[in-house]
């Protein structure tokens, strides 16, 4: 940042510079600034470098706007829109929801709420979704954009890949490789929808979303990739007010604009817009600073910096694991395998004379093959007791 102060030497210095800067500045045609620059462009003879030179298409605007980014050739723009109108009076609307069954690539499996969106040449999945299914990820270096060009903070997004299908029968399945979003959109519909009898055109149908007029989270955004596969040829439309319905591989889903009384309310819109390289430009002029000097850390705590740094690493899944710290010089707990066993003995009797002990044996069996447990190497049980101590079992 520069501080201009009339009559200063800095300030002429920076008005010259600007004056450099707009003597090579591209003209009207096929360019952005007219500027006073005495260069010629040796290809339109413009007041211009000729490497500043950007021919002019037919068809092409006199005064074209300048672009917002540059991006690398052949970079693909992914964009995913869902927008609702805002005026005085708000009018309901539905969007196509479907309840899926959600396969993770270990066949874990999940139910989830999916929002179907053909205007989308990406799909999303929530934080939380991943999470609850230990999805392995990968990183790609991508921007996610929303209206007016607002970019997310992060260049690097979390990208994984799990199959769908319908929740009650799994004959066919869809491969998704969805980009992992805090959150997706907004609670959908916006707006409680009540299923009105008069909808005589949906009095059959199986749907896919059978609450799709109650508000609730959305967990996946489908794409295009996905929509265009899963879309049948089923078409049913009613009279005006009522909702569409579209047949698909999970059954028929529902789109439009419900003829009702809405509460005053202001109606957010939600576009993402991904766009895949490196914005060169945003580059350019970007200058990232960092901190020159170290935060001031305790002792206690820059040990356990130090501790994560040195022994932290990634498994095959994408798990981050990291050595439990040790408190140096900490006073010994003392002898206590003897209490651990007599508890651990006091629990079996206790579990055996309810008859519920094979439930607690199928427990502790399902840790070992979760790998949430495992057993205690050979070597650590002959250690002695100031470098070990046994967690009594409740």
């Amino acid at each position: 940042m520069v501080n201009l102060y009339s009559g200063s030497h800095s300030a002429n210095i920076f008005y010259k510079l600007i004056f450099n800067w707009l003597r090579t500045a591209p003209t009207s045609q096929g360019h952005y600034w007219v500027c006073p620059s005495t260069q010629r462009c040796r290809r339109c003879q413009r007041p211009h470098h000729s490497l500043l030179h950007l021919e002019t298409r037919p068809g092409d605007s006199e005064h074209p706007n300048p672009p917002p980014t540059l991006l690398p050739p052949n970079s693909p723009n992914i964009v995913s829109s869902f927008a609702t109108r805002a005026d005085s009076n708000p009018i309901r609307v539905l969007l196509m929801t479907s309840r899926v069954l959600v396969v993770a690539p270990d066949g874990s499996t999940t139910r989830a709420r999916a929002l179907l969106d053909s205007a989308s040449s990406t799909s999303f999945i929530s934080e939380h979704l991943a999470q609850h299914l230990r999805l392995p990820r990968h990183r790609r270096f991508a921007h996610i954009a929303g209206i007016g060009g607002v970019l997310h903070h992060s260049l690097s997004q979390s990208v994984v890949r799990f199959s769908v299908t319908h929740p009650t029968s799994t004959e066919q399945v869809f491969d998704v490789e969805a980009v992992v979003l805090p959150k997706v959109t907004h609670n959908l519909p916006l707006h409680p929808v009540p299923f009105d009898h008069n909808w005589q055109h949906l009095s059959d149908l199986r749907l896919a979303d059978p609450d799709f007029g109650s508000p609730g989270s959305i967990d996946l955004l489908l794409g295009i990739d996905v929509f265009s596969t899963i879309v049948l040829h089923g078409r049913r439309f009613g009279p005006p007010g009522s909702p569409s319905a579209f047949e698909t591989s999970f059954g028929w889903v529902l789109a439009g604009v419900i003829d009702k009384e809405s509460p005053q309310h202001h109606i957010a819109s939600y576009h993402t817009s991904m766009l895949t390289g490196d914005d060169l430009l945003r580059t350019f002029w970007e200058v990232e600073e960092r901190s020159s000097g170290n935060p001031s850390l305790s002792l206690d705590e820059r040990s356990v910096v130090n501790h994560f740094r040195d022994t932290h690493c990634r498994d095959g899944s994408g798990r981050f694991i990291v050595q439990l710290p040790r408190k140096p010089h900490a006073k010994p707990l003392g002898e206590s395998r003897s209490t651990a066993v007599r508890r651990f003995l006091s629990l079996e009797r206790s579990l055996r004379s309810r008859g519920r002990f094979e439930e607690f044996s199928g427990v502790i069996k399902e840790y070992f093959d979760m790998d949430h447990a495992e057993p205690v190497p050979a070597p650590d049980l002959e250690k002695p007791c100031d470098q070990v101590f046994y967690l009594p079992m409740h």
